[in-house]
């Protein structure tokens, strides 16, 4: 587990037909939970109000997402929905702090992998400067 600027990296593993592939899922001390204004995902800057704009950017992330994961693997698991706890920082980056409701390793490496192919959000504002912020985001199948 590696230290930089607040935010612990621990490495997930998975092996799978002889091959480690390492994800990285960031744990971070100090994100807000709420913003003045929330980030904004690609597309839905021309939204009116924060709460559309909210609306707009809870489908499209979840829609890029569940594009790139394998959704055979999670109905052969039997697995109905899966939480994610993720970070947005100040440059608009997200990563993952948490993934909840299964322990599958391919399943997390999926999803670990489809938030690395998120596109930067213009990141949230709080007191007129960008700040990071933590984002739930409930998968359901």
């Amino acid at each position: 587990s590696k230290s930089t600027n607040n935010i612990k990296v621990d490495t997930i593993e998975q092996v799978a037909k002889n091959k480690t592939v390492k994800s990285n899922i960031v744990k971070s001390d100090k994100i807000l939970t709420t913003a003045d204004k929330f980030a904004i995902y690609p597309g839905c800057e021309r939204r009116t109000t924060e709460i559309s704009r909210k609306k707009c950017f809870n489908s499209k992330i979840k829609r890029h997402i569940l594009k790139k994961i394998d959704r055979r693997q999670i109905n052969r698991l039997n697995i109905n929905r899966i939480d994610l706890l993720l970070k947005i920082d100040n440059s608009g980056n997200v990563s993952v702090i948490s993934i909840s409701n299964t322990k599958k390793q391919s399943v997390r490496n999926d999803i670990v992998e489809a938030v690395k192919t998120l596109p930067i959000l213009k990141p949230s504002i709080d007191n007129n400067k960008k700040v990071s912020v933590k984002y739930n985001l409930p998968l359901i199948f």
